[in-house]
């Protein structure tokens, strides 16, 4: 009786307590989402030169943790893609070079999140992370490591995110 009563303890209390551990950091807005432009149209002619199998993998930095931040769109769009894309531009392919120059997930995060979400714990959307990379660029993680700030922190550093801007997206 006394480990029945056990497990049931442990089975309800087991999804508050994971809920403390899992945190996600992607807010979707289908609405927002169409208005994002599309990219030119493909036809059967635009694939007629693509390789049957491509890799960006040589210039990924080392893959990182958001730990208990909802940060993981800031980590996809600004740690990620944003590192891969300058690695690839910078014909850089040593993975320690790639990830010391790694871009702060933290810092488009902090420019990016509701201003009252002080915990860091409720994530953003892709688009509004796209948007300030276009518009104010991005910091290495090197100069801005950490990922639950506030925004006053990221100002200090954009001097040195304007050289990292993207020149667009879409999808």
């Amino acid at each position: 009786m006394k480990q029945l009563l056990l497990l049931i303890f442990f089975l309800f209390t087991l999804p508050a307590v994971s809920a403390q551990f899992n945190v996600t950091g992607a807010k979707y807005d289908e609405n927002k989402y169409r208005l994002i432009a599309y990219s030119a149209p493909r036809t059967a002619n635009t694939y007629d030169k693509v390789p049957e199998r491509a890799s960006i993998k040589q210039f990924a930095p080392k893959p990182g943790h958001q730990a208990n931040y909802g940060t993981c769109t800031a980590w996809s769009v600004g740690y990620a893609a944003r590192t891969i894309l300058h690695a690839r531009q910078e014909k850089i392919s040593n993975p320690s070079t790639i990830s010391e120059k790694a871009f702060s997930p933290g810092f488009i995060y902090a420019l990016t999140k509701d201003p009252s979400d002080v915990n860091c714990s409720e994530g953003i959307y892709i688009w509004a992370a796209l948007d300030n990379l276009q518009s104010k660029g991005i910091a290495t993680k090197g100069s801005f490591s950490k990922d639950c700030v506030d925004i006053s922190k990221a100002f200090l550093f954009l001097n040195e995110s304007q050289r990292f801007k993207i020149t667009g997206y879409n999808r």
